[in-house]
């Protein structure tokens, strides 16, 4: 199955994750191992989008 998602909260739980940029992989795993890289890209937009989720429910 191929899911495409832009709330990375929707895959989390999938066994293997593919971070393009440009048409190219960047980055691949499952999430425990794309959060951990630093400056990785998917940790990047998780942090952002749950610091917006934060955000959106503290208003």
């Amino acid at each position: 199955t191929l899911v495409i998602a832009h709330r990375l909260s929707m895959v989390r739980a999938l066994d293997r994750l593919l971070v393009f940029d440009r048409g190219r992989v960047i980055e691949e795993g499952d999430h425990a191992t794309l959060i951990q890289l630093d400056g990785g890209i998917y940790r990047r937009l998780f942090e952002r989008q749950a610091l917006g989720l934060t955000k959106a429910n503290a208003a």
